[in-house]
């Protein structure tokens, strides 16, 4: 992002101790404003991809404004809000459309242990820690399904990120934001089928078969005892 900085204003011709333009001071402080927001969320690839795709059509419907150079933060958390939105509409529907109407899930809802409620149109965990001084993500996670293909892409990246840490501390940084059902179900399995885990700690319990004894130690006939 520097180095597109310096480019314009090489383009511009502004010279070392001139100040610089006002647009280009404010699109800078911007940006170093919003360094500190990308350490508040997993950027996987398809997060990336969606937040070009849903640039390209702001570009597009916008005449005036148009977002130009790298993902800001608040792109990445929009590409990464819409995806939860159609993974929760596919996957809670009906409860979506119960806290809508009458603020509460069904009785036989899998989520209704979760007293969940809608905040922004994303699907979250209820509880009685709502004036606590943390953030929403953390007082109340986002609810994922333990079956969608999101769901998987989420936890692996996450493995890797944490340099393949084991289950209880991927669990533990998951739900710092989300609420997979079942989610040590899934956490576990997605550990124990990283091959780059698995070649590191084949496990204890293996147990190898011996080869066969050569001809020379099989032919028990020439075997003699001295005394």
């Amino acid at each position: 992002m520097a180095k597109i900085f310096m480019q314009r204003l090489w383009q511009l011709k502004v010279s070392w101790d001139e100040p610089l333009p006002s647009d280009i001071t404010k699109e800078w402080q911007s940006y170093f404003n919003n360094l500190n927001l990308l350490n508040t969320y997993s950027v996987p690839r398809h997060v990336r991809v969606i937040a070009y795709i849903l640039r390209f059509k702001n570009n597009a419907t916008s005449r005036n404004i148009k977002q130009l150079g790298p993902l800001t933060s608040s792109e990445l958390n929009l590409s990464l809000m819409t995806l939860i939105k159609i993974v929760q509409n596919e996957c809670f529907g009906n409860e979506i459309s119960d806290l809508s109407i009458k603020r509460s899930v069904n009785n036989k809802s899998k989520l209704l242990k979760l007293n969940p409620f809608m905040d922004k149109g994303i699907l979250r965990v209820g509880g009685r820690i709502k004036h606590s001084p943390f953030a929403i993500d953390k007082k109340h996670p986002i609810v994922l399904p333990n079956d969608h293909v999101f769901s998987k892409l989420l936890v692996e990246y996450e493995h890797k990120r944490l340099l393949h840490a084991g289950p209880q501390a991927l669990l533990a940084s998951l739900r710092e934001r989300f609420w997979i059902l079942s989610g040590r179900n899934l956490v576990r399995k997605i550990v124990r089928n990283c091959m780059t885990c698995f070649r590191s700690n084949p496990g204890e319990n293996v147990e190898y078969l011996m080869a066969d004894l050569p001809s020379q130690l099989a032919n028990f006939q020439d075997c003699s005892s001295g005394y």
